[in-house]
């Protein structure tokens, strides 16, 4: 049976969309650096806030439903999904490949260049498709979340049914510190330099979906909400300093996935999420948008490219708020599609 949707999370998972899409349009970098930064790392409290909801969710439903179709289901689903949207940005080829994958100039291939060089592209990119990038990092630059969640999954489902909870925290910390000292406390001296982005794995999403796990208890004790506006601020505020801080001092760069603060954002966001009530229109409206923020993550980076290609040119300060709406749109009418409503919502 469905659960009951909460409010506050839907409206937040819409936040936590556009905060994604901020991310990936990168507003005002040309323009004033400091604003840049500011919403760049302001906005990582999203995809920690995807791994609480996640593990939340899954927690609630392991109360009271057999446990072990409960994983198989929801694991089910979650590969359904990133194998979909693999599919389709392997089959798509748009410019993000060019991190992964060598770009093919169609125009060399004569008369059906177009045609001919797009082929080439599908079968470049499927041929230079590792079992790492699958597994881990994902076959676009934003895939590897569903990777990361359905291992962290995994392992909070194995320390469940095995009753072993008690490891799943100083091993999630553990985890956690692994990705800071590969990630942004790598520049320091007890920093290990991998031959990956630990930001893949689940270095970091073990901590955020034990988290969401734990808060699912009956017996768990949620903050107060002022306490959870607070811890969220905090962690907004501690964030931007540990930017300048671990800049000025060690040269660590501006833009990291993960900081230590980033816990402090993500728990506080979720918390806040669980005590928020709707009173506005435009808060109803932007939590129904929240139902289809799992399209809208996936989708975004095409729609985000086929803008940019635009002409004339979509303006910094608007594609953010055009690529979201667009993607938006195009799912919520996808939705509508027979057995396409799971990879939208």
């Amino acid at each position: 049976m469905e659960q009951k949707r909460i409010f506050g999370i839907d409206l937040f998972r819409a936040i936590s969309a556009f905060s994604v899409v901020c991310i990936h349009t990168h507003p005002f970098k040309d323009i004033n650096d400091y604003v840049y930064v500011a919403i760049n790392q302001g906005a990582r409290f999203a995809v920690p806030f995807f791994f609480i909801t996640a593990g939340y969710f899954f927690g609630r439903k392991l109360q009271n439903n057999n446990q072990d179709e409960v994983f198989v289901s929801y694991i089910g689903r979650l590969l359904y999904v990133y194998v979909f949207w693999s599919m389709f940005y392997l089959l798509i080829p748009h410019s993000s490949y060019t991190e992964i994958f060598p770009p093919i100039d169609a125009s060399i291939y004569g008369r059906h260049g177009l045609i001919k060089g797009e082929l080439l592209a599908i079968a470049g990119n499927v041929g230079h498709t590792t079992m790492g990038q699958i597994v881990f990092a994902g076959v676009s630059k934003h895939l590897w979340f569903f990777p990361s969640l359905i291992m962290s999954i995994m392992v909070v489902f194995i320390c469940h049914k095995n009753n072993l909870g008690k490891y799943l925290m100083p091993v999630a910390i553990a985890l956690y510190v692994v990705g800071l000292l590969g990630g942004a406390w790598s520049v320091f001296s007890f920093g290990v330099d991998f031959t990956f982005n630990t930001r893949s794995g689940h270095f970091f999403s073990l901590l955020f979906v034990y988290a969401g796990y734990r808060l699912s208890s009956t017996t768990q004790r949620h903050f107060r909400k002022e306490t959870a506006y607070v811890i969220f601020a905090l962690g907004m505020v501690l964030n931007l300093i540990e930017v300048y801080v671990l800049k000025g001092l060690f040269g660590v760069g501006e833009i990291q996935t993960y900081r230590l603060s980033t816990v402090l954002m993500g728990v506080g966001v979720f918390e806040s999420a669980l005590h928020f009530s709707g009173k506005a229109i435009a808060a109803d409206m932007l939590a129904l948008a929240g139902r289809y923020s799992l399209g809208i993550y996936c989708v975004h980076i095409f729609i985000m490219e086929i803008i940019e290609a635009a002409a004339p040119p979509v303006p910094y300060y608007i594609m953010p708020f055009a690529v979201y709406v667009v993607s938006l749109l195009c799912m919520a009418m996808l939705a509508k599609v027979r057995f396409m409503g799971k990879i939208c919502r």
